[in-house]
Order: structure tokens, then sequence, then C-alpha cells
């Protein structure tokens, strides 16, 4: 079975993930363009990948009400945004005497980055608590 074959089954697989069909179609289509470009026409392949790539930026910028395409980052997931907070915004942010604040539901993956973030700048890291009705 080559790459193709196994990334068009695995597109047919989470067809039924509406968030994530469009996105699985797109990487069928590129590969299966990929495949018929084999000539040096492997740059042009690539500008249309950037270009798909800076248009959904723009049009999540202007979804968003962003001043510029360029405030828009795409991450593979929630734990990589949340390390990319924590280390980017909140290195530059966050400062002693400052707190931050979290429930004490929270995965184990956005309480490491917040604790990391206050033994790195003084700030405090307080846990709200929910009760069972989620308040």
């Amino acid at each position: 079975m080559n790459g193709l074959t196994a990334v068009a089954g695995l597109a047919g697989q989470r067809r039924h993930h509406p968030e994530t069909a469009d996105r699985h179609r797109s990487v069928v289509v590129f590969l299966r363009a990929r495949e018929f470009q084999r000539s040096p026409a492997a740059h042009t392949l690539a500008a249309r990948a950037t270009d798909a790539y800076e248009n959904a930026r723009a049009t999540v910028a202007r979804f968003l009400g962003a001043s510029s395409a360029r405030d828009i980052v795409f991450v593979r997931g929630a734990t990589e945004a949340i390390n990319l907070v924590a280390q980017a915004w909140g290195g530059q942010f966050v400062s002693a005497g400052d707190e931050i604040v979290i429930t004490h539901l929270e995965h184990h993956a956005n309480i490491v980055p917040w604790q990391q973030l206050c033994a790195k700048t003084g700030a405090r890291l307080l846990v709200a608590p929910v009760n069972d009705r989620a308040r």
C-alpha cells in the first residue's frame, strides 16, 4: 500500500467527523495532485499549498476580526496552543505577583505549562473549585 492509499483510507474513515473532514479531503487532493506532478512542477505544487495556507489564514483573520493574517497561527492541537501561549505570550507579559487562574478540572496538559511559567516568572497559579453543577 502506498502513502497515498493510506491517507485516502484515513480520510474516508474520518469523514464522519465534520470538523476534520475538510482537512482530510484537502490532504487527499494535495497528495493526488503531487502524485501526478513528478516533473519540475513540484515547486508549483508547493507554491499552491503555500497560497492555500495563507488564504486560510486570511479567511480566519477576517472571521475573527484580526488586524492582520500575520496574527493568525495554526497549531496541531490544544496542547501545542496552550504551550505556545504560556511560553511566548506568558513569558513576555506575565511577571512576579501576577495570578494565573485554572480550574481543578483541567487536563494535565493545561496545568504543566502554567506551573512552569509561574516557576519561571514568580507568578502564582490559583486553582478555582468547580462544583457538581459546573459552577
